[in-house]
């Protein structure tokens, strides 16, 4: 993006960027459109701690989170080295993105450049928006996606295990397809019930302007569902549009299973839970969460496709408590609602449409 002002402007970083002008035009493309997020100020993200007494304690300083002020977007929880603390990943617009280590006392580390999920393979800074994370290569990693603005690639981030991470979105057949759309929601989901995470990505573009050109990018595109080689539903928003609710119409025969989480000693949703489900040769790992995509929140249940077995062998729940609990021989094709430190409180088959 092309900026033009009638007088000086001084980046220094987005946090102290300092324009000596009211009048500042931005173009895109060659076509005139909304300055930002570069020159603008910042604004610092807030971490709140829950006091449990119905209030929170702002305690962004004293944990270091976001010293510099970026352009936070995407904002995500998630044990990305398995020591059973929750880390915090940040997807910024036209910054580095963070990736904070939960240090255990209340404090965390940025270790994003370290690890390899602040800026793109060649050093160059990102326009991210939304984030998720999951094992989507079944080997008991937490694996993240990044969406970021277009002309440029989403990012698929696999975890090495050893605190980095590899992003192998060309090589897996993401990045290419995404480089002119602009992506904004993102999620992990296993939308044929095969036992492997597949990805869907809602696009838009946020100039308008783009439809007077030719250049093939148009401000309303086509959302993506990448399939990884029961009835799930996505519901996508849209600026100045009613919402669409896209219902899951693919029949098969593979089978699945929701499970709820209900903490006793632990939070009262087992937020932070890690599950690992064993059915035949399918082993697979998800957290409990329901934050993550870009200005979303989805099912806190935790969904595993399981192919073709018709139950579950076991079931391992870590919980945030540090206690953990086995479950055995679980049925398939069922709602399974598992409460910390008593096992399986409750089993509802699906309803069938």
């Amino acid at each position: 993006m092309t900026t033009i002002t009638t007088a000086t402007t001084i980046c220094t970083s987005p946090a102290t960027a300092v324009t000596r002008s009211t009048t500042r035009f931005c173009f895109y493309r060659g076509l005139p459109v909304y300055c930002g997020p570069r020159g603008l100020p910042g604004e610092r993200d807030i971490l709140y701690r829950n006091n449990g007494d119905g209030t929170f304690t702002d305690v962004t300083a004293r944990a270091g989170i976001d010293p510099q002020a970026y352009y936070g977007l995407g904002v995500l929880w998630t044990d990305y080295d398995s020591d059973g603390k929750l880390d915090l990943y940040v997807a910024n617009d036209s910054t580095p993105s963070m990736l904070y280590h939960n240090n255990g006392d209340g404090t965390f580390t940025d270790v994003g450049l370290a690890a390899g999920v602040a800026v793109s393979e060649e050093g160059r800074e990102q326009a991210g928006m939304g984030v998720d994370a999951a094992d989507y290569d079944n080997d008991g990693r937490m694996d993240l996606v990044k969406t970021n603005f277009s002309d440029d690639a989403n990012n698929l981030y696999r975890n090495n295990g050893d605190g980095t991470f590899t992003d192998v979105a060309f090589p897996s057949g993401f990045g290419e397809v995404s480089w002119p759309y602009l992506g904004f929601g993102v999620k992990f989901l296993d939308f044929d019930n095969d036992g492997w995470k597949d990805i869907f990505v809602a696009n838009g573009h946020v100039n308008p302007e783009v439809d007077s050109t030719s250049t093939g990018i148009t401000y309303a595109e086509r959302n993506f569902l990448f399939r990884n080689l029961r009835q799930l539903e996505i519901l996508v928003t849209n600026l100045d549009s009613t919402p669409d609710l896209l219902r899951n119409a693919r029949s098969g025969a593979n089978h699945s299973i929701l499970v709820k989480t209900i903490g006793r000693e632990s939070n009262r949703n087992g937020y932070g839970a890690r599950l690992e489900v064993r059915a035949g040769d399918l082993v697979q790992w998800d957290e409990v969460r329901s934050c993550g995509s870009y200005l979303s929140a989805s099912d806190a249940r935790c969904h595993f496709g399981l192919g073709a077995s018709t139950s579950i062998d076991e079931m391992l729940v870590r919980w945030p408590s540090g206690r953990a609990d086995t479950l055995k021989n679980l049925p398939a094709d069922h709602i399974l609602v598992i409460e910390e430190g008593k096992g399986l409180l409750d089993s509802i088959p699906f309803r069938h449409r």
